[in-house]
């Protein structure tokens, strides 16, 4: 990544955290200040509770919350954020619009965007990559694994 991107003493935004794999190692193997977990499933944020409560994450490092980005949402409530993170969220052309709104919003509060994602289909990559471009966020794909799998770092046009 361009760059020099030190985790500690951040807030970080996860989009997509899931059961919380990302985030839980993040918070195992950094000291971050804050990290705001978010899915839109309850049910998904009930596990996600509960796997982070098994690992024994100190309650003032983290906070969980409902994010779906297909309804409008305020971000801005979400604060401060330094950075927002995604693992594994670019798989659906159906919520590329949703996600790249909502890390547009995003982004008018963090510094950078890092999206990390696995490449299943060419025609989901392009949308997503075209769908920041037409929201006015620049991006660099870095790609490892025998070309399986993206890096994106993502910032708003300047």
């Amino acid at each position: 990544l361009q760059g020099e991107w030190c985790l500690k003493d951040k807030s970080i935004l996860e989009l997509g955290s899931g059961v919380g794999f990302l985030g839980i190692s993040l918070m195992k193997s950094t000291k971050l200040k804050k990290l705001i977990m978010t899915d839109h499933h309850q049910s998904v944020l009930n596990v996600l509770e509960e796997n982070v409560r098994s690992n024994e994450i100190p309650k003032d490092t983290y906070e969980i919350k409902l994010l779906d980005w297909e309804k409008e949402n305020t971000i801005t409530d979400i604060r401060p954020i330094d950075m927002v993170i995604g693992s594994d969220i670019v798989f659906d052309s159906r919520i590329i619009p949703g996600l790249v709104s909502t890390l547009k919003k995003a982004l008018q509060i963090a510094e950078i965007g890092i999206i990390a994602n696995v490449q299943r289909n060419q025609d989901t990559i392009s949308e997503f990559q075209n769908c920041l471009s037409n929201h006015d966020l620049d991006f660099n794909v870095e790609v490892f694994d025998k070309e399986q799998m993206l890096l994106y770092q993502i910032t708003n046009k300047t």
